[in-house]
């Protein structure tokens, strides 16, 4: 389990069941929904079967280039329905979800991610309560919302930085290729002229 913890699959995995449990809380807290409940707690259900099937991927898959973009637009698509589920199509909730996720995945940079929630997080509190929600402002399902917004940053943030590693080493590997090419170059012609000399 340890090293579950420690290997970016892990990371992911828990980032992803914090995801699904801050989401269940929202869920729990908000008065009135806009479905069923019974939709809504699939759709728990649902992103909480699908953490346990990445967390039976075996290591090699997981890194594939193309899973880490496909587990980001799941959760998007995820989180989208669930916060319609709770709340409809509420721009008060969707806005700063989806301002989060653009600006954490152009930092691409954890801690610039981080500080991203943060701003966006207090102009939505300094909202709410400039707007006349003062009373509202300090409920449960107000409140909530700011950690729903810091777990998305994270994982947002986390996954386009993991991304940009890894375009760095491709980028890395290829240059260094490029030079081991230059390099047999280089020693063949040597080798040819040591061969045969003009």
């Amino acid at each position: 389990m340890r090293s579950l913890v420690r290997s970016r699959k892990g990371i992911i995995v828990v980032l992803q069941w914090l995801l699904v449990i801050v989401l269940a809380v929202v869920g729990t807290t908000t008065e009135a929904g806009r479905a069923s409940p019974l939709f809504f707690w699939g759709l728990i259900i649902l992103a909480a079967l699908g953490n346990i099937a990445i967390m039976r991927q075996p290591v090699p898959s997981f890194y594939q280039p193309t899973q880490w973009a496909q587990l980001f637009i799941a959760d998007t698509v995820v989180v989208g329905t669930a916060i319609y589920f709770i709340r409809g199509f509420d721009v008060d909730i969707y806005l700063p979800y989806f301002l989060i996720i653009l600006t954490a995945a152009f930092t691409r940079s954890i801690a610039r991610g981080v500080l991203v929630a943060l701003a966006i997080s207090a102009a939505y509190l300094f909202l709410v309560w400039r707007s006349g929600g003062k009373g509202n402002l300090l409920s449960v399902e107000m409140l909530i919302r700011v950690p729903l917004f810091f777990v998305i940053a994270l994982f947002t943030s986390y996954l386009a930085h993991g991304a940009r590693l890894q375009q760095e080493a491709e980028a890395e590997s290829r240059v260094l290729a490029d030079q081991v090419s230059l390099l047999q170059q280089l020693a063949a012609g040597i080798a040819h002229e040591v061969r045969n000399p003009l």
